[in-house]
């Protein structure tokens, strides 16, 4: 069985990327959905698409819920990658060479 590895992937953008093989076993990624980061005491993180309201967390009724996913580790390497993309996100990083400056009502010199 083929497999993407458990490797550190965080990207530019938050976001959280789902991996398969084809028939022909080409592999194919794509984007699944926004995410949020929350590092605790640079020991555990949580990466996933809910956000911290009611609905995102699955509390607000049985039937008015929203659908998430998300992993919580205590992988120093995970851990590490989350706190890495959140500071270069923070200080802007990636700023000057991004693609949508244009749009940005505050960037970053």
């Amino acid at each position: 069985m083929k497999s993407f590895k458990s490797t550190a992937w965080i990207l530019p953008q938050p976001v959280l990327i789902i991996g398969t093989y084809d028939k022909n076993g080409k592999p194919n990624a794509m984007n699944a959905a926004w995410g949020e980061l929350i590092v605790i005491d640079s020991t555990i993180a949580y990466i996933g698409s809910a956000n911290l309201t009611g609905a995102g967390m699955g509390m607000k009724s049985p039937r008015k819920r929203n659908f998430e996913v998300g992993i919580l580790t205590d992988d120093p390497e995970m851990v590490e990658a989350a706190i890495e993309q959140f500071d270069n996100v923070w200080i802007g990083k990636f700023c000057k060479e991004c693609g949508r400056r244009e749009y940005c009502s505050d960037p970053i010199k």
